[in-house]
């Protein structure tokens, strides 16, 4: 039976507010009230039939008061039609019954438009026949532009980032816009109440026998004071409500209520072992794009997806300084490892762990919510590939090779070390003799039997004697007598995790340097490509960035002999995993600082693009390194010229006019048909920096804890 019933006695739109996102002192203060300081109604246009409303529509005059109280007349100011979408109001099929019921969705909307300064709103009320009122406000004209020295967005400073270049020389300033309206609604009367009422999750009660573990239900309240109801949308899920608690129920309506919804994407409200949840898999995770490798079944992929490295902002003098306090502060513990005289900038940074080493632990804490036991391993990885390979060119590879050192030493392992300790307490040994540590033989014939197992392992726990070794105060020796030079790649994978979750910073260093490294350079020499698990432990070594830099990436270059393959493979990682800031700036001062390699420009290169904010120290350091090679008579690889063009592209802005005319020098002797004009071209464009008004190691010692 057609009813009509009432729904909302009036609304209307009763405010408007657009603040502007830039702090500068031209334009902090522009906060437009749009309709309380100029007037919704006032500011209304006529409308354009054909155009701006329907060829059916009905247009209305409007008479607004003006400025001085006096009625003002506008035409054609409101226009009403009918929307046909043709969407579905409602619709049924039932089997037993011949014939179908079909209503179509046709809402009926008032239009106006009201023009207020640079911007065109369009007001939008629409009716619909099942008493649901739609309120919708359309967006148009200008953006309101600034004045700026830039013409591209690479040239934005990132403290400076507060619109979109629209054209050159020219931003549209971020901004919102925020749409106020007053509901008087009367629901079947005016008897009304505000209602509040959110989804929640219940677990089946242990009296009820049902396989099922969970449902949803309904939490209701009904608000009594305005405090009450007031409510932050956007916070949760939720559903706001005014019904009337004395209409009486009815077979087809149980209560009259005007509901207000938000429309957003939700997961199921199940409990996790609820067989439903199971099922559904791609309802845990709600990915917003879709592929079949994120939706295939795997233990393994039902992870959150680890996120790469994300930009940082810059960072202010005041922390600049701090880090750098830090950074001298561990200047002891570098000159103790190395030697200070050698590589007197080396010392002053390598031993700035310290001061991530919170977030270390964060990391190591994450892997160990990951993974329930640190010591179990099905053989899976995150990825399907077997092997890491890259496709690498002969005739760069060849290029490389001309800068390798010449007669350069063979790489240290355990087994080097631990024999000429034991060879220099005992001479009468043969030279071909592998001999064992003085341990206990019980010790001894129990990680012999370990060794070959680790040789043997694949998937499955790990032998809880191998785990004991990293309380043992002699640890290198046991591990020794494991042979890790004969362990398969999935033990190399397992002992990394075991190692980098459990050892200091100092000893795994070692670990990496004389047993993953060693490890992984011989497999990629032997198979041209890397073994995936093998992969996969140098990603783990990186949770510890500072053992990853002392143990692995400064040997690899101080090597003389890190081939253009090696550079690809290990580079990969330093650009998929995220590296905390002070250690990615160590890195890049040794690198610059240490003997060229040719390989080494792929590291800096790569380091480079995480486009962190660094010191003026290391970007110094940076700008000595690339005019070492003024004079240099070799021809210079590509990458050496990739590297100096990325090093250009982040801190053009923070070079001096001194370093970019020794920059144009250099570029007259080391050129290339494609890189070169493109590094010109930054130096070019950029603004000269104001000099630098303090000396950022000009700092006093801390005191700090030992590692």
């Amino acid at each position: 039976m057609n009813k009509y019933r009432q729904v909302l006695y009036k609304g209307h739109l009763s405010e408007m507010y657009v603040p502007y996102m830039d702090p500068s002192e031209d334009w902090y203060f522009i906060t437009y009230l749009d309709c309380g300081e100029f007037g919704c109604g006032q500011s209304a246009v006529s409308l354009e039939p054909y155009t701006d409303c329907p060829a059916d529509a009905v247009f209305f005059d409007g008479t607004f008061a003006g400025q001085d109280g006096t009625p003002t007349n506008i035409s054609k100011a409101m226009c009403i039609f009918e929307k046909i979408a043709g969407d579905i109001m409602w619709r049924h099929t039932e089997a037993e019954v011949p014939g179908l019921e079909v209503r179509p969705d046709v809402s009926l909307v008032a239009r106006m438009v009201t023009t207020v300064g640079n911007y065109d709103y369009i007001v939008d009320y629409e009716f619909k026949p099942s008493g649901a009122i739609k309120m919708e406000v359309g967006l148009t004209g200008v953006l309101e532009v600034k004045p700026v020295e830039y013409v591209h967005t690479s040239e934005i400073k990132e403290d400076d980032i507060h619109g979109t270049i629209v054209a050159d020389n020219t931003v549209g300033v971020n901004h919102d816009h925020f749409v106020t309206y007053r509901l008087d609604l009367d629901i079947d009367g005016t008897e009304n109440s505000f209602v509040r009422t959110e989804l929640v999750t219940k677990r089946t009660p242990k009296s009820v026998k049902t396989p099922r573990k969970s449902y949803w239900t309904t939490n209701r309240k009904t608000v009594k004071t305005e405090a009450e109801a007031r409510v932050k949308l956007g916070l949760r899920a939720e559903e706001l409500m005014v019904v009337n608690p004395i209409k009486t129920p009815t077979a087809s309506l149980s209560r009259a209520v005007f509901c207000k919804k938000r429309k957003e994407k939700k997961g199921s409200f199940f409990s996790q072992e609820t067989m439903a949840k199971k099922r559904d898999r791609i309802i845990n995770t709600q990915p917003f794009i879709t592929d079949d490798a994120s939706v295939a079944s795997s233990r393994k992929r039902s992870k959150v997806p680890k996120t790469h490295q994300q930009q940082e902002k810059l960072i202010e003098a005041g922390i600049s300084s701090k880090i750098m306090k830090v950074a001298l502060a561990q200047q002891k513990e570098i000159a103790d490892e190395e030697n200070a005289e050698r590589n007197p900038s080396g010392a002053v940074f390598a031993a700035a762990a310290a001061k991530t080493a919170e977030e270390e632990q964060r990391i190591l804490e994450e892997e160990d919510e990951k993974d329930d036991d640190i010591d179990a391993f099905d053989g899976n990885f995150e990825e399907d590939d077997s092997y890491h390979q890259e496709e690498i060119n002969e005739d760069d590879e060849k290029l490389f090779e001309s800068f390798f050192v010449k007669d350069a030493p063979r790489q240290r392992t355990l087994a080097d070390i631990i024999i000429k300790k034991i060879k220099d307490n005992d001479a009468d040994l043969a030279e071909e003799e592998r001999p064992d540590p003085e341990l206990d033989p019980k010790v001894t014939k129990l990680y012999k039997g370990v060794a070959k197992i680790m040789s043997e392992y694949t998937i499955g726990k790990m032998p809880k004697a191998f785990v004991l070794i990293t309380k043992m105060e002699r640890w290198e020796d046991v591990l020794y007598l494991t042979e890790p030079e004969k362990w398969s790649p999935n033990a190399m994978y397992q002992a990394t995790r075991i190692f980098a979750h459990h050892l200091k910073n100092s000893q795994i260093q070692r670990f990496y340097s004389y047993v993953l490294l060693p490890r992984v350079r011989e497999d990629i020499r032997k198979n041209k490509r890397l073994h995936f698990a093998l992969y996969q432990a140098l990603k783990k070594s990186l949770y510890k960035p500072s053992a990853f830099n002392k143990g692995i990436l400064f040997p690899l270059c101080k090597s003389g002999t890190c081939s253009l393959r090696e550079a690809v493979i290990i580079g990969s990682i330093l650009e998929k995993c995220s590296i905390p800031m002070l250690h990615s700036c160590v890195a890049l001062l040794n690198l610059a600082e240490m003997e060229y390699c040719g390989t080494t420009s792929y590291f800096i290169k790569t380091l480079l693009e995480k486009k962190y904010c660094m010191p003026y120290r290391v970007l110094d350091a940076l700008v000595a390194h690339f005019m070492r090679f003024v004079d240099e008579i070799r021809v210079m690889p590509v990458i050496w010229h990739q590297s100096l063009l990325t090093f250009v592209q982040r801190y053009k802005y923070e070079l001096l006019k001194e370093d970019k005319e020794h920059f144009q020098t250099l570029l007259k002797r080391q050129r290339h048909h494609l890189v070169t004009p493109e590094i010109l071209r930054e130096l070019q464009v950029t603004t000269i920096n104001n000099p630098i008004k303090e000396d950022r190691f000009d700092i006093p010692e801390v005191p700090m804890e030992e590692d």
